[in-house]
């Protein structure tokens, strides 16, 4: 007799003022990962993530979406981020979807079992679970690396909500 597992469809985000790193999951299988740079006063900005995200909820019909939480340093500098996170909310909260958000001391501890380590060492760690992601990881300048850094983050966010679960 053979298990049937339940294939979760994850759409995973990492947040930021300025990108946010995306990624969508079927069960373990890694379907798009990427980033999305985002500019504009504060109502534009929000129907710009409002717009992309719905467009992804389209596309890739996930069940839930998880995002790392960004922490109380990165929301005090950002006039935009407590916003995107509240749409974020309510894109899920509109589609029907589960809503999950994860401490990124959460996401290293059950990554590595070890909170401290750094966006680098995670970045590698999702690298070696996607080889094909390889290729975003050697950065030509800091800019490219924070860039793709948010694309690393949201992989370890779906491989964290994938592993947790139903």
């Amino acid at each position: 007799m053979s298990e049937n597992k339940i294939t979760t469809q994850i759409l995973a985000l990492r947040p930021g003022k300025r990108e946010m790193g995306i990624a969508a999951l079927e069960g373990q299988d890694l379907v798009f990962w990427g980033a999305a740079g985002f500019r504009g006063h504060r109502q534009e900005l929000l129907e710009v993530v409002e717009r992309r995200v719905q467009g992804l909820v389209r596309t890739y019909q996930p069940e839930v979406i998880a995002i790392e939480q960004p922490s109380q340093l990165r929301l005090a500098a950002s006039w935009s981020l407590p916003g995107i996170i509240n749409c974020l909310s309510a894109v899920a909260e509109k589609n029907g979807l589960q809503f999950r958000v994860y401490d990124r001391w959460v996401i290293r501890e059950k990554l590595f079992g070890l909170a401290w380590a750094n966006r680098r060492e995670l970045a590698d760690r999702m690298v070696k679970l996607y080889p094909h992601l390889a290729r975003y990881r050697n950065c030509s300048s800091r800019w490219q690396e924070s860039y793709w850094l948010a694309m690393f983050m949201a992989v370890a966010v779906g491989v964290v909500c994938e592993r947790d679960g139903n």
